[in-house]
């Protein structure tokens, strides 16, 4: 293979693994909240141009709590989470048929601890990409 062909596939393989991460980036949220904070835009509109330019890919939204609600409350919340990210990405034109969403809860936080700083990590929306992943590029 040419220089500038291993070149080439080396640069789109590094494409790829960043357009992978940025999708993958969680959104946090506040206390008891549903609503996207601003920093949580912005995550999301980077995802709206990496989808936009890759339109089989097709992300599955899960919404996660802190401990320190009821089980029912925090899979309620989760859901609403889950739910406001999705619609804001539909308002944004990203089909909704490509967007699944569902809740945790408080059932798989990232982090085991107690206090602020681990509640603050574990209200968040998590992305995975379900289908359509390789290779992602941007037009």
């Amino acid at each position: 293979m040419p220089e500038s062909a291993r070149a080439r596939a080396a640069g789109a393989a590094e494409a790829n693994a960043k357009f992978r991460a940025e999708l993958g980036v969680m959104v946090h949220f506040e206390v008891a909240q549903a609503q996207i904070r601003p920093d949580g835009r912005d995550a999301l509109d980077r995802k709206v141009a990496i989808l936009t330019a890759n339109p089989a890919v097709r992300l599955r939204i899960t919404g996660a709590c802190d401990e320190r609600g009821s089980d029912l409350y925090d899979v309620a919340l989760g859901e609403r989470r889950a739910a406001a990210v999705k619609r804001y990405l539909v308002e944004k034109g990203i089909a909704v048929a490509r967007l699944d969403e569902a809740s945790v809860g408080e059932q798989s936080p990232v982090d085991a601890g107690s206090g602020e700083t681990a509640w603050a990590r574990n209200r968040r929306a998590e992305f995975v990409i379900v289908s359509g992943d390789m290779p992602l590029a941007m037009k």
